[in-house]
């Protein structure tokens, strides 16, 4: 198996392992793919002795998987960091401030966005919605590498702002108001994000460490 595929698998797994009990049907639904192909990853992780699986069609990381998933995680923590470094240099020399223009009600309201750090949960709502066919709670924290409980609370402020409307199933998706600010701001940061891509980061990742980044 492949580095990134097993990166992937791993990583949702030990995830999945935090809250409970880890079933083939909890992967596929929270990486959205089919089961077939989560099986055959499974047995491939299997035979490189990362995870068992028993009777109960129960998943277990082994030791060995276990330090792999960690030792990934890290990696991948690791490489943020460095490319948030490169990212605040590169908005350090970006001057996207609108001081000393008259702002309209969408400046003003973007001012307060970046204040109240909800600014990135509206952009990464509109990202994830280009990808997939419905956007929940969980897919923003994990995308933001954020609690969930943070943006909870970042979704109510957006809601009562009307730039978000819930749905069924701790999904969320933009309101007429809120897509125009999303794009707005995905303009602002896309210099960013195409520099960090520039840099060898996959563009989806690209995205989320730039979200990360303004915030910070």
């Amino acid at each position: 198996m492949r580095e990134q595929t097993a990166k992937e698998y791993l990583s949702t797994i030990y995830m999945l392992a935090s809250y409970g009990d880890v079933r083939g049907s909890y992967i596929a639904k929270e990486m959205r793919v089919s089961r077939p192909s989560v099986s055959s990853a499974l047995k491939a992780l299997e035979n490189d002795g990362y995870l068992t699986v028993d009777r109960d069609h129960l998943i277990h990381l082994t030791k060995q998987g276990e330090q792999k998933a960690e030792e990934l995680i890290r990696e991948t923590i690791d490489r943020g960091n460095s490319l948030r470094i490169i990212s605040k240099q590169i908005q350090a020399e970006t001057d996207i401030s609108t001081a000393g223009i008259e702002k309209k009600r969408e400046d003003q309201l973007l001012c307060l966005l970046a204040k109240d750090q909800s600014s990135c949960i509206l952009e990464a709502i509109m990202i994830l919605s280009r990808r997939y066919y419905s956007v929940r709670i969980i897919d923003i924290a994990q995308f933001l590498g954020r609690s969930g409980a943070s943006v909870r609370a970042a979704i109510a402020r957006l809601e009562k702002y009307g730039l978000v409307r819930r749905g069924e199933e701790t999904t969320v998706k933009l309101s007429e108001s809120g897509k125009p600010l999303a794009e707005q701001m995905y303009r602002q940061h896309e210099e960013l994000r195409n520099k960090m891509a520039e840099n060898g980061l996959d563009p989806f990742e690209a995205e989320r460490t730039a979200l990360s980044a303004q915030n910070e």
